[in-house]
């Protein structure tokens, strides 16, 4: 219904991942042992693809307790098939070398193809009857959506198993014509794709294991749903793709090399998962359909038939609720995942349909991912993608890219970054690739202050959930989202382009969209925006009406009245009545019952139905005579048309549904069909049956005998080729009302229950656009008195009203913010304060000033909102040599630089703007670059501390290793850091001692970015957090960080003493111990789809090539080497002024503890109130 549809005989397999496995569950607060979990993590994967992404994310979490209820949405069910026998294997404990065989390789030795045929016929006994599935081993861990999908892997199971009792003819022909195959599609297309030897990366010990006779073709390789039913496996398809081994590449490396750290992280992959199942920590269900139809389908609570299809050309209906058809599907999920769904349907109908979805939890987070270019310029692909700017649509979907919010990742840009500079000069006929990964969250619930401001307003509702718009604003955005969702219907573009040059295809250049798109996004954007809706729909409608650039924008009108009413967005009266009782249109009267058949014959009849058109097989050969290449993908449509001149009109419907069977009447139900669908498709002889809601008023008007139906190919440049034998109409097929066998009227879709879907009239729960302030209260007492109210900005998304100096509430809304210019309309007398405050994204004022916030929650762990978990010891470490080149690091770090900073560096830096964002980047350039020994000045270092002017030291950091961030595809310090605190100075003076002879490295930070570490070290220390939180955590209290002072610690103690094994064998280290904390530190990178960061690369600048290439300068930083007395002297300056260790207050005549001679007080009291802490640390 939401997505176009289109013809696609070149059918491409994909029968594995080509991109490196991700971890799902990476922005999920650390758990450990220790932790309670009461309910699963509920993780949705659309168009999963293999199960590699599943596999590497419960690995990131083999520490973790927690449970996981997994489901899996894939269209194609050979994909699915292959998985569950992926999945059985090793719940069968089997040897790990078959396991890798079966799902990766395309030929197969004897003794593994034996196990494969073994293993599914294990399946095929388990699931038969279907119901027995759940009592079998398999069913305890692996479950279906409905009985559906079941039955469409077993049909694939069966065939893979026919291939073992195939005759000797049988299996040669079968050998023989899917090596031809093979050899074909890698000649034409990629001829050094190595998989064409057979085994992966054509590796000499797996393709030795084949023997003298080259093994045997690997059936879940060569069966697919292709149309063909031939081989049809992506050309560009290599299983190493899915693996990230960038650590095989550290030394000396071969293809046999890089093979082997895939199989070993495949195996460890494989024997987590072993052991999950052993503690049934995991459930995987299945889905085999579409999964936008899918994701509307949960939003409605579905049970039963839903009242749609499975999916696109096919004509089983939708329906959930397990293989029994009383489970109650899932509705909310904590991670989403839409892997590259928006290349084939669009972001907006991704995100429209899966963002609903989404549970409202500061973890909660949905994922989009593209691989192909939107746009020419990169910065500029999100809100192409998007059809509107990145913070208008936001606010519409409730829902923000954090990159938008933040302006930065830690996430690898640099990899796209070089590959797109590379290839710049390629064919400009050629789509390029650009992967760009996207994690969506809630904006409000990563502020600090949020449940602050909650819990102060839990009785005057002040908790903004949505956003208020102006009427006329809001009709205007939707009309210019309008314009931008069909542009490709506008015919001066067409006309434009037309005998010019041929340009590079963009995916934004695909048609994704329908009417019924573009109001699904009103339907979410009413349940997120206020507004005067009736005012602004009706001026949306008149914009639309009154548009002529679109070439079939009045056509497509009757389309997008019909979807307005039946989502119950805008009510039109004539969809609510019998036809025949409207009287006189426009284009003329309804005409009587008299000449009509069927349903029309009728004098009451329904004011949506259902058209069912009959095309003909032979109709079809305008697309299966040609070259699938040649045809390309034409999208279809259904036009009804009146040829009277005197009514004449021509109205299109995009939402339209195809497959291949027949249509049988129902005789106990005139206004039903059943659908008999020939499974074999286009390989079939069938016709085929399309079918769409449309107006039954279309239906009424004119003559009958003018009254045509017809599919249409869409007009677009490249279906101009069907006019020389199809005419300038493009149609495939036409009938008339009279050709009852070829075109019949129905209540309903056929094959389905339900008839068009009407929504009730849609509601908008209450929002207070102001705050109404209680007259009884502190604050509407001082109101009422002509108190000042003064607006302070106290978090990203949170205000603070101040009423009289006194008195204090506030204010949260759904999006960052810039409280620093907020207006106030104040009422008095009625007691209400309405705020106005400009919104603010990555690159604006205010907002996120912070951009690593850690969220305190009362008895649950803290999250790292900006900055993704890991588990550093699962990480490969990199060997760190004196003699060993690591230039490689050097271009990573180089893009950790936008197009923008790189200009400011050049500033000179007593004339340049404070950016305290950019310093932290230059200083953990100096982390990475000295620990790696590329300061050649000093060598390898791994003993670094930040320094502030006039203040000497105040961070210790102790660098263990250096690792590969498996998830990220960069790199991570695996390290220790020991914030100096006044009683900790004194405590550690013989380690600090030591520590300045063996010569740190003094890094120089200024008091901005000293305020910047102190808030980033809480989220470094809590994403590789392996330890719980205490009761009496500090954070629960002043939240995180708890100092930026210089001489505070911004670190819990409950963190302190952990540090990691590499931490313990250093003896030299060991008296920094106790106030240790491990951290994970990362590069921080620019946001692309946020700012350039190639420009200069992509054309070729001289001066961006010497600093891909060239270590950093004195001037881009200056690290000293002090001596030990004057990094004593300038620490113990710092702290000169005293602070008391339990209530923090500053003095000169603080007094030591007489026991330890570390911790200091302001009298007695405090020691004896700090004494249960202290004395776990207080030694002689």
């Amino acid at each position: 219904m939401f997505t176009p549809t289109y013809i696609n005989l070149r059918y491409w397999f994909y029968p594995t991942g080509n991109t490196p496995a991700v971890n799902l569950f990476r922005d999920l607060p650390a758990s450990t042992a220790e932790d309670i979990e009461d309910e699963p993590i509920k993780a949705l994967l659309l168009a999963c693809g293999d199960p590699r992404n599943v596999l590497f994310s419960l690995k990131c979490e083999s520490n973790s307790i927690r449970k996981f209820d997994i489901t899996c949405c894939d269209l194609e069910p050979a994909v699915l098939a292959r998985n569950v026998i992926l999945f059985a294997l090793i719940a069968d404990d089997a040897r790990t070398e078959d396991i890798w065989n079966i799902f990766y390789h395309l030929f197969l030795p004897d003794s593994t193809l034996k196990a494969f045929h073994d293993q599914v016929e294990k399946l095929l006994l388990a699931s038969d009857p279907p119901q027995a599935w759940t009592e079998s081993l398999y069913g305890t861990f692996i479950g279906f959506s409905n009985l559906d999908t079941l039955q469409q892997l077993r049909k694939y199971w069966i065939l893979y198993s026919e291939t073992r009792h195939f005759d000797i003819s049988h299996a040669q022909r079968f050998e023989r014509d899917t090596r031809a195959t093979i050899t074909q599609i890698f000649n034409e297309r990629i001829k050094d794709n190595t998989m064409f030897h057979g085994v992966v990366g054509g590796n000499m010990a797996d393709l030795q294991a084949l023997g003298d006779s080259k093994g045997h073709v690997n059936p879940t390789f060569a069966i697919s749903s292709a149309p063909t039913g031939k081989f049809a496996v992506h050309y560009g398809t290599d299983p190493l793709l899915g693996f990230n081994v960038s650590d095989a590449f550290d030394g000396q490396y071969s293809i046999d090399t890089v093979v082997q750290a895939a199989k070993r992280r495949f195996k460890s992959w494989c024997n987590n998962l072993s052991t999950r199942l052993t503690r049934n920590s995991v459930l995987i269900r299945l889905f085999c359909g579409d999964a936008i139809r899918l994701c509307h389908a949960l939003q409605e609570g579905a049970t039963s038939s839903f009242g749609s299809y499975l999916g696109p050309w096919t004509a089983r209906p939708l329906a959930l609720g397990g293989l029994d058809g009383k489970e109650k599907p899932l509705q909310y999920f904590d991670i989403i995942d839409t892997s590259n769904l928006i290349d084939h349907v669009g972001m907006l109908n991704v995100l429209v349909a899966a963002a609903p979805l989404l549970r409202q939890e500061v973890s909660s987070c949905l994922y989009t991912e593209c691989l192909l270019q939107a746009t020419k310029d990169i910065t500029k692909s999100l809100q192409a993608l998007l059809c509107s700017d990145v913070t208008s649509i936001s606010l519409l979907l409730g829902l923000a890219p954090v990159g938008h919010l933040l302006g930065m990742t830690i996430d690898d840009v640099s990899t796209e970054a070089f590959l797109y500079s590379a290839f710049s000069a390629a064919s400009q006929e050629e789509q390029r690739q650009y992967r760009m990964r996207v994690p969506w969250k809630y904006p409000w619930l990563g502020d600090p202050c949020r449940e602050t401001a909650a819990t102060a307003l839990a009785q005057q509702d002040h908790l903004q959930r949505k956003i208020c718009i102006d009427a006329d604003q809001l009709a205007g955005l939707f009309f210019s989202i309008y314009k931008r969702m069909f542009a490709t219907e506008d015919l001066s573009a067409i006309m434009a382009s037309m005998g010019k040059p041929k340009e590079r295809t963009m995916s934004y250049d695909l048609r994704y969209y329908n009417r019924a798109s573009l109001v699904a996004l009103l339907r979410l954007a009413m349940k997120n925006v206020q507004s005067d809706w009736k005012r602004s729909l009706d001026r949306l409608i008149e914009e639309v009406g009154g548009d002529r650039s679109l070439i079939i924008g009045s056509n497509s009108l009757q389309e997008l009245y019909m979807y307005l009413h039946a989502f119950g967005i805008r009510r039109c009266p004539e969809l609510d009545i019998n036809p025949r009782d409207i009287g006189l249109t426009p284009n003329g009267q309804p005409r009587s019952t008299s000449t009509e058949k069927g349903l029309l014959a009728r004098r009451s009849v329904p004011p949506m139905v259902h058209i069912v058109l009959v095309v003909p097989r032979k109709k079809l050969e305008i697309f299966t005579d040609e070259s699938p290449d040649k045809i390309g993908t034409p999208t279809l449509h259904l036009s009804i048309r009146q040829s009277d001149p005197q009514t004449g009109f021509d109205n299109r419907f995009f939402s339209i549904h195809c497959f291949f069977g027949k249509v049988i009447d129902n005789p106990s139900d005139k206004g039903a069909c059943c659908a008999e669908e020939d499974i074999r498709g286009w390989s079939g002889g069938a016709d085929l049956i399309v079918t769409c809601p449309v107006p039954t008023l279309q239906l009424l008007l004119g003559p009958q005998r003018g009254i045509q139906v017809a599919l249409t190919i869409n007009t677009t440049p490249s279906n101009t080729q069907f006019i020389r034998k199809l005419g300038m109409a493009l149609d495939v097929f036409a009938t008339g009302l009279n050709d009852t066998s070829r075109l019949k009227i129905l209540e309903r879709a056929p094959g389905l229950a339900g008839g068009p879907h009407v929504d009730k009239e849609s509601r908008s729960t209450h929002l207070q656009v102001r705050a109404d302030i209680v007259k009884s209260s502190k604050q509407g007492q001082a109101l009422a008195t002509g108190c000042v109210v003064e607006v302070t900005q106290t978090g990203p998304c949170s205000l603070r009203l101040r009423f009289g100096g006194a008195h204090d509430s506030a204010l949260s809304f759904p999006f960052p913010i810039n409280g620093a210019v907020a207006k106030t309309r104040i009422a008095r007398k009625s007691s209400w304060i309405e705020v106005s405050v400009p919104i603010s994204a990555a690159l604006d004022p205010s907002g996120f000033v912070d951009t690593f916030p850690v969220i305190i929650r009362k008895n649950r762990p803290p999250v790292a909102w900006s900055i993704p978990r890991i588990q550093l010891d699962c990480q490969p470490k990199v060997q760190i040599k004196k003699d060993q080149d690591y230039s490689w690091i050097k271009p990573l770090m180089t893009m950790t630089r936008s197009d923008r900073e790189r200009i400011e560096l050049e500033i000179e830096p007593s004339k340049r703007n404070p950016n305290p964002k950019l310093d932290l980047k230059e200083s953990l350039q100096v982390l990475f670059f000295s620990f790696v020994g590329l300061n050649s000045n000093y060598g390898l270092i791994d003993k670094f501390q930040l320094c502030m002017e006039g203040t000497g030291g105040h961070t210790l950091i102790l660098v263990t290793a250096l690792r590969h961030d498996l998830d990220s595809g960069s790199v991570v310090l695996d390290a220790c850091v020991v914030p100096l605190t006044i009683s900790r100075v004194h405590s550690l003076n013989a380690a600090l001692s030591r520590l300045v002879a063996a010569k740190p490295l003094m890094i120089n930070v200024n008091k901005d970015e000293t305020i910047l570490w102190k808030k980033l070290l809480p989220a470094l220390a809590e994403r590789c957090r392996t330890w719980k939180h205490k009761p009496t955590c500090q954070y629960q209290k002043k939240g995180a960080s708890l100092s930026i002072e210089v001489a505070e610690t911004p670190l819990c103690s409950c963190g302190e003493g952990q540090v990691s094994p590499e931490f313990l064998e250093r003896k030299d280290w060991a008296g920094f111990r106790k106030y240790a904390t491990r951290i994970a530190i990362s590069p921080i990178f620019p946001v692309p789809y946020v700012e350039s960061l190639v420009s200069n690369l992509q054309n070729g600048d001289p001066k961006e090539s010497r600093m891909a290439s060239s270590p950093p300068g004195a001037s881009a930083w200056d690290p000293r080497i002090p001596s030990a007395s004057s990094m004593l002297a300038s620490s113990m300056a710092a702290y000169a002024k005293e602070r008391c260790d339990f209530c923090g207050a500053s003095s000169m005549d603080t007094k030591l503890c007489g026991r330890c001679k570390g911790a200091r007080y302001c009298n007695a009291e405090c020691q004896k109130s700090h004494w249960k802490e202290h004395k776990k640390l207080c030694k002689h």
